[in-house]
């Protein structure tokens, strides 16, 4: 591997990038189940708030993920025209 190779980072990388992001999605699925149970909503509005920023952090690391895989896909078609 040459020095240039080695310094590229996971943005510049598009399968490095949807490396870390689908470990960091597996990490979070992971978690959900071996909670076995998604949270509960409770009662106070704190709850309530925490409640739906942990399902909001889950649909956006979906949605990064999903973004993650339409790059590696581009480049690929790119590399292949």
């Amino acid at each position: 591997m040459s020095n240039t190779q080695s310094r590229i980072t996971a943005d510049q990388d598009p399968v490095g990038g949807l490396i870390a992001t689908a470990t960091s999605v597996a990490d979070l699925f992971e978690m959900l189940l071996e909670d076995g149970k998604f949270p509960g909503k409770g009662r106070s509005d704190d709850d309530k708030q925490s409640v739906a920023q942990w399902w909001e952090d889950r649909h956006e690391a979906i949605k990064a993920l999903r973004k993650k895989i339409a790059a590696v896909k581009e480049d690929r078609d790119g590399a292949g025209a």
